[in-house]
C-alpha cells in the first residue's frame, strides 16, 4: 500500500490517495485492515483508498457455485463498521476480476467522510479489462467554472438532526404565491438554504471533530 497527498492542477483541491493491493489469504490481509484503520485515524481531510482488496464484502460480490463463508467477509465488514468508510458509487461492469470460472468484485474505491463532504467526484467507472484479469477503476473529476458554488448534497444525517423537522415544517408552511409547481420549487430552494446553514453550523469540519473525539476516547481508556 502506498499513500500520497494529491493536488488537482485546475481546482487546487487536495486529498489523500492510497493504492491498495490485498494479499491472497485472510490472515495475510489482516495487516492491511490494521494499516487502513490507522490511516483513517491519522489522515486529515479527504481520503480515497482504491485498488485490489482481494476481499469481498458479501455473497453478492462473487458469482460461482461455491458459497461465501462468513470468515471471508468478516474482516472487511468490521473495517467498514469501525471506520465508516464508504464505497464510491460505481458504473460499468458488476464484477472486477475473473478467471473464467469465478467472477468477483474485489477492486473498490473507498472514501472517508472528508471526501464525501468536500469532493465533487462521487462515482468511479469500472472499465473493460482488455489484457488483464482485473478491470481498471477510473476516477473522473468534473471541471467546474471558477468561483461557481459546489452542488448541494443531501446526507442522511440531516434527517436525524433534532432541528430537521422544524426546518422542513417552517419552510413548507411559509405562504408563497404562484402556480403549484413554482411554489414547490421555491420551497425546495429555501429548504436547501436552510439545510446548508444546518450543515455549516453542525457538520462542518466533521472529520477533524471525529479525530478529536477518537483521541479523547483513547486518552480515557489509557
Amino acid at each position: 500500500m502506498i499513500t500520497r497527498k494529491i493536488t488537482l492542477i485546475e481546482s487546487k483541491e487536495e486529498f489523500w490517495f492510497s493504492t491498495i493491493y490485498g494479499l491472497h489469504t485472510i490472515e495475510q490481509r489482516r495487516n492491511m485492515w490494521e494499516e487502513l484503520t490507522q490511516l483513517y485515524m491519522e489522515l486529515k481531510g479527504p481520503w480515497i483508498a482504491m485498488g485490489d482488496y482481494n476481499a469481498i464484502q458479501s455473497w453478492k460480490d462473487r458469482y460461482n457455485e461455491n458459497p461465501v463463508m462468513e470468515a471471508e467477509i468478516r474482516d472487511f465488514n468490521d473495517f467498514l463498521e469501525n471506520t465508516g468508510m464508504t464505497e464510491l458509487r460505481y458504473v460499468g461492469r458488476e464484477f472486477t476480476w475473473t478467471n473464467s470460472h469465478v467472477h468477483s468484485k474485489v477492486d473498490r474505491a473507498l472514501v472517508n467522510d472528508g471526501w464525501m463532504m468536500n469532493m465533487r467526484q462521487l462515482e468511479v467507472v469500472v472499465q473493460d479489462p482488455l489484457f488483464s484479469d482485473h478491470t481498471p477503476l477510473c476516477l473522473y473529476f468534473e471541471q467546474e467554472q471558477q468561483n461557481s458554488p459546489k452542488p448541494f448534497k443531501f446526507f442522511n444525517n440531516f434527517a436525524e438532526h433534532k432541528e430537521f423537522e422544524d426546518i422542513v415544517k417552517a419552510t413548507w408552511e411559509r405562504n408563497i404565491q404562484g402556480p403549484t409547481m413554482k411554489r414547490i420549487w421555491l420551497k425546495l430552494k429555501r429548504l436547501k438554504n436552510g439545510l446548508k446553514q444546518l450543515h455549516q453550523e453542525e457538520y462542518s469540519k466533521i472529520h477533524e471533530k471525529i479525530t478529536l473525539i477518537r483521541e479523547s476516547y483513547r486518552g480515557c481508556r489509557c
